[in-house]
């Protein structure tokens, strides 16, 4: 195997990086493994999409960008989807890149809008398997945003290392 190779990722492997970093993270029995797939696939968007891609809703670079293009904006939706985006991007940022976001946000505020996206999400989505999910991310968004920061915490600090199989 070359060297190039062994850094070529898509989609599956870097979702399964970061199910397996959350996994080992998750407390037993507080959280479901749907949430922790919905959060590692959260976080794998999240690295894998550019800033500048015109085809969906590109990562926001803090949380000012998500209470301009989503709080105002959904204050009285009922589109699940965009609730849900909404709730990602909070989650993302305000979890994964909750050391930058503290230092110019009021941290605590968005895990409250984060919660109430999700919480909004499931009660607008028709399928029973999505709302239990959204309403399981609501209640645990807190919960969550605290894992990625100690998952983004402890990638910072084993940056260089790389584990091969």
């Amino acid at each position: 195997m070359e060297f190039k190779e062994l850094l070529q990722v898509g989609e599956h492997e870097t979702l399964n990086f970061f199910f397996a970093g959350l996994y080992k993270k998750v407390p037993a029995g507080v959280v479901t493994r749907d949430e922790t797939v919905h959060v590692a696939s959260v976080l794998a968007s999240g690295s894998l999409t550019s800033r500048y891609d015109t085809e969906s809703i590109p990562t926001l670079t803090d949380l000012s960008e998500v209470f301009d293009e989503f709080f105002i904006k959904l204050k009285d939706s009922f589109d699940q989807e965009l609730l849900e985006m909404a709730g990602a991007q909070i989650l993302l940022l305000n979890g994964f890149f909750r050391g930058q976001m503290r230092r110019r946000h009021n941290v605590r505020w968005y895990d409250k809008i984060g919660s109430d996206f999700y919480e909004r999400a499931a009660a607008h989505t028709t399928s029973a398997r999505r709302g239990t999910l959204f309403c399981n991310m609501s209640r645990n968004f807190p919960i969550w945003t605290m894992i990625c920061w100690e998952l983004s915490q402890e990638m910072r600090e084993s940056r260089y290392l790389l584990y091969l199989e």
